[in-house]
């Protein structure tokens, strides 16, 4: 075949990928600005939709790459207008979630401490490898915990090293329990908010040395794939009950990415993502059990506020579980 005949037909090919792939990671990216509440969807399916916006911006250089490449094949004003399009809507993107990937992580002071956040996925979580996983750390919050887990975890000797505990009672089986285990004493345990589908508590952590105790609140609202109109409700109902003062640390399983707008709600509220903060760069935690599949989502988070700033951050694997969960590093100093 003839290189003046190959060359067109692979511009075209190259123009056909080009287009789409602009449109479609465009529009995926750009739907995280969207109320979920004007669009002719349940919230709960925009929410599915829009877990995956960050993940437009792969799709958005393949778009300029294909472009490029067909300007190159064959020199049109046409592609060379293509070319400047998908260019400039790969670079927006690019700058909007390039704070995710810059920090400043302050040094460690002596009121330190390690906080691991996990979904245990029903009590399936192999108790051994979880004991072990939380082996450096002063602060356990657990979502989808139940009664047969936490024995497990208390023969394996976990909470031994982490003797108090939040007061609420975990089921025997199911997704809703909620547990915080801590190096130091829990000293009240309150819950959340009554309108939320699986437990969520706020508990006092009396730290040692001088300055007020730790606000903990671990929290599991309803994911969007459960159906009906849960979702959202939920996120704004979570978000309305925080607490508004002292040292503060928001942990669990969000079933929200940072990219959804009640993810941005709480980073407008003085909520700061211990990933962020940390520079730990996208730190993916869900599906975490498919061997040809890698965690794509990231719905686990770790947030905190008022004096409490993260300085190391990164993601643990437990086999049994469908999430990685997350190990924080913190230091409280009091705020200005």
């Amino acid at each position: 075949m003839r290189v003046d005949r190959v060359r067109p037909t692979a511009a075209r090919l190259l123009t056909g990928l080009a287009v789409p792939a602009a449109v479609v990671s465009g529009a995926l990216f750009w739907s995280r600005y969207v109320p979920a509440r004007v669009l002719p969807l349940r919230p709960d399916t925009w929410a599915m939709v829009t877990a995956f916006t960050d993940l437009a911006a792969p799709g958005l250089v393949l778009a300029t790459v294909a472009a490029t490449a067909a300007l190159a094949l064959r020199r049109r004003v046409a592609r060379a207008v293509l070319v400047g399009l998908c260019a400039a809507a790969t670079v927006v993107p690019v700058l909007l979630l390039a704070p995710r990937w810059v920090a400043d992580p302050g040094a460690p002071t002596e009121r330190t401490l390690t906080v691991l956040a996990l979904n245990a996925r029903l009590g399936r979580a192999d108790p051994a490898a979880l004991a072990e996983a939380a082996r450096t750390a002063d602060l356990v919050v657990l979502t989808e915990a139940t009664a047969p887990l936490l024995q497990a975890l208390t023969e394996d000797g976990l909470t031994e090293r982490l003797p108090y505990r939040s007061t609420g009672t975990l089921p025997a089986a199911g997704a809703s329990g909620t547990v915080v285990l801590s190096r130091y004493p829990v000293t009240r345990t309150e819950p959340l908010s009554a309108d939320l589908s699986n437990q969520a508590w706020v508990c006092r952590v009396d730290l040692p040395g001088s300055g007020p105790a730790l606000t903990v609140v671990a929290v599991h609202p309803a994911r969007p794939r459960t159906g009906g109109t849960h979702w959202l409700p939920e996120q704004e109902d979570l978000r309305a009950a925080l607490p508004t003062s002292g040292p503060r640390l928001l942990a669990g399983d969000f079933n929200a990415v940072a990219s959804h707008p009640t993810q941005r709600a709480l980073a407008a509220d003085g909520w700061r993502s211990a990933v962020d903060e940390a520079g730990a760069g996208w730190v993916p935690t869900y599906p975490a059990d498919r061997r040809l599949v890698p965690p794509l989502i990231d719905i686990d988070h770790v947030l905190v506020r008022g004096g409490v700033r993260a300085t190391a951050a990164r993601s643990v694997a437990v086999p049994g579980t469908d999430h990685l969960g997350l190990l924080v590093g913190v230091t409280l100093t009091p705020e200005p």
